[in-house]
């Protein structure tokens, strides 16, 4: 494997990671709208639930556990790319006679 195909591996890895991040973090402040905002007064582009309706605590539920898991994917991904790079990097230089 050349050094070129790693960078690119390691660019599209770090890619994954920000859109993965970013996705978690508007996951997460959705379920806090959810927590925060009661459910008649949410935003019409937030779907509109009955007070009663049960369904605002499933979607702050759902919105919460989406986000720990994008944030906690995008560091696993993140994780192995910087665990690469060091790998590499860390290699003994050859010394040639």
């Amino acid at each position: 494997m050349s050094s070129v195909d790693n960078a690119g591996g390691q660019s599209n890895k770090r890619m994954i990671a920000l859109v993965l991040g970013i996705i978690g973090a508007l996951a997460i402040i959705v379920g806090i709208v959810y927590l925060a905002v009661p459910a008649g007064s949410l935003p019409a582009f937030m779907g509109a639930t009955k007070p009663a309706s049960g369904h605002h605590t499933v979607r702050m539920a759902t919105a919460l556990v989406v986000g720990i898991v994008c944030l906690a994917a995008g560091w696993y991904v993140n994780k192995g790319s910087k665990a690469a790079a060091d790998a590499g990097s860390s290699a003994p230089a050859e010394v040639s006679k």
